[in-house]
């Protein structure tokens, strides 16, 4: 669900499915393997990148990702909860994120983030006209679409480096789940993640979107960033929070997988739609309101 809520740009030639099987194959290594090992495959893979010439961001990226994983594979080691774990390790990947968004490079990173969101909308507009039929704009109506693109652009741009932050545990917790699910059953069985539908902000964590409101109520160029990224950071808190509400009535309503997993396919089509601010605003009410005493789902059942 954050992979299509993000919309972030990895590194060229770095994809997501491939990056959790790297991040399972050093939490499996550092369980059922002797201990330095998962760092020695880890440095391996770095070795190799680097002399594939890769450029500095997608070395920086590998090295943070699998600073990251080995991480995760030793507290999987010790038997550490898996959320702080999963938390823990995400830190070298967000701190890459930073970085690369607002480090000494960041206008040239925003620079090029920003053409290829162009680019993208650009060819969303050319196949939508193709398929739908219709002329392309001319005259008026092409600098209008063009100044609406260019705002879209600009919100987004401003937006960063927020959904791969959020992303960066998402990652990690993907690649946590498909180790755990190779070793299931075995000797060295890692500990579950904990339930979605159980999964719940902190009350406090209110007062960060009050304050995300308030820097952008106050319009400074310099808190105007932050209180963007803040408010869609939380936005985003939200809107899992509200995630596992419905995961929690499913639950308690007993709804069957496939069904479950048919709604779940539906969000992920639909998730720019009104289905994720009605999410983002169920998560937010259950401050108040505490869906979760109107009911109990089974505790049995891994969700």
């Amino acid at each position: 669900m954050l992979f299509a809520l993000g919309g972030a740009e990895l590194p060229e030639r770095f994809l997501w499915t491939p990056l959790a099987l790297w991040v399972a194959l050093l939490v499996w290594s550092a369980v059922k393997l002797p201990r330095l090992s998962a760092p020695a495959l880890g440095a391996v893979g770095v070795a190799v990148l680097a002399l594939t010439h890769a450029p500095w961001n997608e070395l920086t990226f590998a090295l943070a990702l699998t600073v990251g994983a080995v991480s995760l594979g030793a507290s999987a080691r010790a038997h550490v909860r898996p959320g702080p774990a999963i938390l823990l390790a995400s830190v070298p990947l967000m701190a890459w994120v930073v970085g690369y968004f607002l480090g000494p490079d960041h206008l040239a990173a925003e620079a090029g983030f920003r053409r290829e969101l162009m680019a993208g909308q650009q060819q969303w507009l050319e196949l939508f006209s193709r398929f739908s039929r219709l002329d392309a704009p001319t005259g008026d109506a092409k600098q209008a679409l063009n100044e609406l693109l260019k705002r879209v652009v600009d919100a987004n741009v401003l937006l960063m480096p927020t959904p791969p932050l959020a992303q960066a545990p998402a990652l990690m917790a993907w690649g946590y789940s498909l180790a755990a699910v190779a070793m299931e059953g075995g000797e060295h069985e890692l500990r579950p993640l904990p339930a979605v539908s159980r999964m719940r902000l902190p009350d406090g964590a209110v007062w960060l979107l009050c304050l995300a409101l308030f820097l952008l109520v106050v319009r400074r160029p310099a808190l105007l960033r932050t209180g963007a990224n803040l408010g869609a950071l939380m936005a985003v808190a939200y809107f899992c929070q509200g995630i596992s509400i419905l995961a929690f009535m499913a639950l308690a309503l007993r709804v069957v997988w496939l069904t479950a997993a048919a709604l779940l396919a539906l969000a992920l089509l639909l998730v720019f739609t009104p289905f994720s601010l009605f999410a983002c605003v169920l998560g937010l009410a259950d401050i108040w309101l505490d869906f979760r005493r109107l009911g109990s789902a089974p505790e049995n059942v891994n969700s």
